[in-house]
């Protein structure tokens, strides 16, 4: 299995939020930092994404953005239009699939499908730290790629009151943020991060080799020798793309992995220590504390707490 493919295989959306917004010129809705990936598909017309720092962007027909890391930005028929938060638009059941948002004034009018997704807590912050913080898709991209087709189907979904409708619109969400993730990853944009560390054909091996070898005591030296490079240009390269140090990387995907083993297995302790590469439970079970501020027994029992509420509901 690649890397990629290991790494978004354990991407479950646990919950999604859709407001369909019909806005006519002069409008502006200001999207405020939120711990969960956001997107938008324009449906119809056009409209211009702002986010700080930046130049704005003209989002057209068909354009899909997804942001992660608690981005901040702002749609709108023109920089400068009067915005309000989401927050304060939004009305209705808050898990309803068919929220429409209408606002603006009398000029020209685009249509909006907006969505919040959240994952299941033990994921969310490791891949929101991995992923850049815009991936914008465009139309003809998104017809390249062939998921053209699930942006249409969700569009219908997101506006379909029969029963169902948002257990598919939740798989659709998911379907869209993988094929997002690696149109971005063969696209121009993806320079820098984690992504780009996929692309590059020397960091990729050594990527490879700690996903496949997760157990093995992995030392700098040992994955630049993997890398085909000399050990400081490999670390310093690495540090550079995707924003860790190698054995830090090592550290935090053993981590992701143990959260994944907590949360779904039964197994012992001392198993899931064995496949992390750890000399024994207690070993791991301090590491996991440092990491994560609790015990692997306290995370498991609060995740089948979580599960068992979520169930009650």
């Amino acid at each position: 299995m690649d890397v990629l493919t290991e790494v978004l295989s354990t991407m479950r959306v646990s919950s999604a939020l859709y407001a369909r917004v019909e806005a006519a010129a002069p409008w502006g809705i200001d999207f405020e930092v939120h711990h969960a990936i956001k997107f938008c598909l324009v449906t119809r017309g056009s409209c211009c994404l702002v986010v700080p720092g930046k130049e704005p962007q003209t989002l057209a027909e068909g354009d899909f953005l997804l942001t992660t890391g608690g981005a901040r930005y702002t749609l709108c028929d023109a920089p400068g239009s009067p915005s309000r938060p989401l927050t304060e638009l939004l009305t209705g059941d808050p898990h309803g699939v068919d929220q429409a948002v209408r606002l603006g004034g009398p000029g020209e009018t685009a249509t909006l499908l907006n969505g919040i997704l959240t994952f299941a807590a033990s994921e969310e912050s490791y891949f929101l730290g991995l992923l850049p913080p815009l991936l914008l898709i465009r139309r003809e991209q998104a017809r390249e790629a062939g998921f053209d087709v699930y942006l249409h189907r969700l569009t219908v979904e997101a506006q379909d009151p029969s029963p169902g409708a948002q257990l598919v619109a939740n798989w659709l969400s998911g379907i869209l943020f993988v094929h997002s993730v690696r149109v971005y990853a063969r696209s121009e944009g993806a320079r820098t991060g984690w992504l780009a560390a996929l692309a590059d054909r020397k960091l990729a091996l050594a990527l490879q080799a700690v996903h496949q070898r997760l157990a093995h005591r992995w030392t700098v030296q040992e994955l630049a020798e993997v890398a085909g490079m000399s050990r400081s240009a490999f670390a310093s390269a690495f540090k550079a793309l995707v924003g860790k140090a190698p054995l830090e990387y090592v550290s935090d995907w053993r981590m992701q992995v143990a959260k994944g083993l907590l949360h779904e297995g039964s197994q012992k302790l001392s198993a899931v220590a064995s496949v992390l590469g750890y000399e024994s439970d207690t070993a791991f079970s301090k590491a996991f504390k440092r990491t994560t501020g609790a015990t692997p027994a306290e995370y498991r029992r609060k995740g089948r707490e979580l599960r068992a509420g979520s169930l009650g509901q």
